[in-house]
């Protein structure tokens, strides 16, 4: 299957509708869809552009992994959910524009995506999940959403093109090997109000050359700066 032409009155993609069509180049999802689910385009790793539904609501997990050869991807407005591991190992996606509607970053959502070079989190971001960009490994610069709470556990681990980066002043956790081995990391401002740095956070970051821990810190877990 080298092509798809959608109905324009087509609702929802199924669980592993296309999975696996490996001749899949290109696929335009007509307006009417507002639901791919889990697996549907998982593997399709000659697909190089999908052009999304302007009213989706929800990308489910796994639903464009292992798509090997998409290199840039548009998330409108309207999607609200991504469920984790939904452009996983997408190794060729080198731009992504993120809807201003999501509040979650899920699981291993771009984790893989190694020729990623930047992102943008939208300010309606609340958290970024465990693993959610980890081994990014030409990702330089990621800007953070002004309304951030938490940077989950391994979330940026293995970036090891990040430079630098601004925590903002709204998050308060930084989990485990938030930022593992990012060797090329050369500066981290913290957010004024965080509280606790987690287990081996900033392990490895061996171009680090100073931090600035602000009172608001109570807890430093071991490894952190190791």
């Amino acid at each position: 299957l080298k092509s798809a032409k959608l109905s324009n009155n087509l609702k929802s993609i199924g669980e592993d509708a296309f999975r696996g069509c490996s001749n899949l180049d290109n696929i335009v999802i007509p307006d009417s869809v507002t639901t791919i689910v889990s697996g549907a385009f998982y593997d399709c790793s000659n697909l190089k552009s999908a052009k999304l539904s302007n009213n989706l609501k929800s990308i489910g997990e796994d639903a464009f992994r292992g798509c090997s050869n998409l290199d840039n991807i548009v998330i409108p407005d309207s999607v609200t959910t991504i469920v984790s591991g939904a452009f996983y190992e997408c190794s060729n996606l080198k731009s992504v524009k993120l809807s201003n509607s999501l509040t979650n970053i899920d699981e291993f959502l771009f984790s893989g995506c190694s020729s990623l070079k930047d992102i943008t989190i939208p300010n309606s971001v609340k958290n970024i999940s465990d693993y959610a960009f980890k081994s990014c490994s030409n990702l330089k610069s990621a800007k953070l959403s002004n309304h951030l709470k938490s940077i989950g556990e391994d979330a940026f681990g293995f970036c090891s093109s990040l430079d630098s980066i601004v925590i903002p002043d709204s998050v308060t956790t930084i989990d485990i090997r938030a930022f593992y081995e990012c060797y090329n990391l050369k500066s981290a401002k913290l957010s004024n109000n965080l509280k606790s740095i987690g287990e081996d956070a900033f392990r490895g970051c061996s171009n680090l050359d100073n931090i600035v821990i602000p009172d608001s810190v109570t807890t430093i877990v071991s490894g952190a700066f190791y």
